[in-house]
């Protein structure tokens, strides 16, 4: 596992980014700092007490004082030296030491151990010592590192964008490596990170930014209705991820995928009328019905609204409040059934052009860019990272 040390801290990466062999092309790499090392860099003016940790992973190296692995957990402590490595279960365990730059100090350990659900890649991080962890980015990272972070166990706070959100166990928040932020865990903690795939990351890096970035460091999010649904899953994630096989977790991967994209579009639509109407919300919860038993068939706006005897106008009305066109709707849902029937190993023989005829799509090339515009990869790249083996 590569460190950089430095004056100022050691510089990881690789916990989310296993593919990536150096640091130039890693979107995760961060500073890692002792707990008695100078704070400094607080966003929000906050007192730099806790000192700053980071993360590591990929290459399973264990051994006192350095890295760890055991196919659960990998476990560390003492000055940040690199010892030897062992795999094992459904992940390579890691851990990194608190040595380098400005000083050690013996008895800190961290726990780590990577995992995969399909496009998300995810990390277990558990520690005994309050830690604060630091982005740095690099300028050739291929994406754009947005994050969903999970508290299971313990206290803490992330800063970013002129907010904080304080984070009790259950509670969730997002983030992007992209930009600065601050993340403070206290003493005895336990948590589940996940970089997004690159669709979700598209859609954040659309509704968050430039201005007002309203998504980084919200502490309402586990609050609204989706949130609440997406705490639930993600902490069953974390905490029965072995239970899950290849292709399972792969699923969970797009659940998750999924429920965050509702909270996206909840909160766009947040303070509009239509959750307040009873009449509007049922009209669109039966054409959100009608949509999806006939997402093969013709659903111009015109013919929908035909159907359910209501003016065009009015169809893009309902859905405008929803936070979401008609058009994007329909094309949305296709293109998860295409998503979904590409994993498909009873559909593995059929052409990616055939399973997006069936679901609406007439013109091979204009599903190709749609697909790739939606999900950040081809039909043929999600097929065949279907068919490898889970990590």
């Amino acid at each position: 596992m590569p460190l950089e040390r430095r004056d100022d801290g050691t510089l990881v990466f690789g916990y989310l980014d296993t593919a990536s062999e150096d640091r130039a092309g890693a979107f995760d790499t961060v500073l890692v700092r002792a707990g008695d090392q100078d704070g400094s860099d607080s966003l929000l003016g906050v007192p730099g007490a806790a000192g700053m940790a980071g993360f590591a992973g990929a290459a399973g190296v264990g051994g006192s004082g350095g890295f760890g692995g055991s196919g659960g957990f990998g476990r560390v402590g003492g000055a940040g030296g690199v010892g030897g490595d062992r795999e094992g279960g459904h992940g390579v365990g890691h851990g990194i030491g608190s040595g380098g730059g400005g000083g050690s100090r013996e008895g800190y350990t961290a726990e780590l151990r990577p995992c995969s659900f399909g496009a998300l890649s995810g990390c277990h991080i558990s520690g005994e010592e309050r830690v604060r962890v630091l982005p740095r980015p690099s300028p050739a990272a291929p994406r754009s590192g947005h994050l969903l972070g999970f508290l299971v166990s313990g206290s803490g706070a992330l800063e970013q964008d002129g907010r904080r959100a304080d984070l009790a166990p259950g509670e969730f928040v997002l983030y992007t490596g992209a930009r600065p932020f601050q993340l403070d865990l206290d003493a005895a903690h336990r948590y589940f990170v996940l970089s997004l795939d690159p669709g979700t990351a598209g859609l954040l890096n659309a509704a968050d930014g430039p201005a007002p970035r309203a998504l980084t460091a919200n502490a309402e999010l586990p609050r609204s209705p989706s949130g609440r649904v997406l705490a639930a899953v993600l902490g069953e994630l974390a905490s029965r991820d072995r239970g899950f096989g290849p292709l399972a977790s792969r699923e969970m991967g797009e659940h998750v995928s999924g429920i965050l994209r509702t909270l996206l579009r909840e909160t766009a639509a947040a303070g509009t009328a239509t959750a307040g109407q009873g009449g509007a919300a049922r009209t669109l919860e039966r054409i959100l019905g009608y949509i999806d038993d006939r997402l093969a068939e013709d659903l111009s706006p015109g013919a929908v609204a035909a159907a359910h005897h209501i003016s065009v106008r009015h169809l893009h009305a309902l859905f405008r409040e929803s936070g979401v066109t008609v058009g994007d709707h329909v094309r949305q849902r296709r293109l998860e059934r295409i998503r979904r029937d590409l994993v498909d190993p009873d559909l593995a023989h059929l052409p990616a052009y055939v399973l997006a005829a069936r679901w609406g799509f007439g013109e091979a090339s204009h599903f190709s860019r749609v697909f790739r515009a939606e999900f950040g990869l081809s039909p043929r790249a999600v097929r065949e990272q279907a068919r490898t083996p889970y990590r």
